[in-house]
């Protein structure tokens, strides 16, 4: 807890509500709660459901936290194309796209002409281009929607 008396805080660093921290943080009360459990410096009045917050103990959390997004973005980025089974993945294979489109053409073609066989064997070869391309596709619920009915 902080050991200042209550003279120290100048009022306009007070924050007195979750109305206050929330407008303060530009979000709505309860993700501002939700942040709580984040380790959000937020102080609770004993005996009440009362809370209270200090504007530079925010601007420090926020600073912390961007610094850490930072930190993170920077590991992720700093992974390379990864060997998998002895290949490469083929994250920058420009026409990536056109081959599984390709591949899904052959797949779909035996399977409306009743040619069981080739259908297996084309499926087969989509979904293993699938697994080695799909790391380096957009994470996007189109493209998830788009793998899942491929395979």
């Amino acid at each position: 807890m902080d050991t200042r008396s209550q003279g120290d805080i100048p009022k306009d660093d007070l924050l007195v509500s979750w109305k206050d921290i929330a407008a303060y943080l530009k979000c709505s009360v309860r993700k501002a709660q939700r942040l709580e459990q984040r380790e959000l410096p937020v102080n609770r009045i004993p005996g009440t459901k009362s809370v209270w917050a200090l504007k530079p103990e925010i601007d420090r959390w926020l600073a912390l936290q961007a610094e850490k997004a930072k930190r993170d973005q920077g590991q992720c980025a700093g992974v390379g194309p990864s060997p998998v089974g002895g290949l490469t993945r083929l994250s920058f294979f420009p026409g990536r796209l056109w081959v599984l489109g390709i591949l899904l053409a052959l797949t779909i073609a035996p399977a409306i002409a009743s040619l069981y066989g080739l259908t297996i064997v084309f499926f087969l070869a989509t979904a293993a281009f699938l697994v080695l391309i799909y790391p380096s596709l957009p994470d996007t619920g189109y493209t998830r929607g788009v793998v899942g009915l491929s395979t």
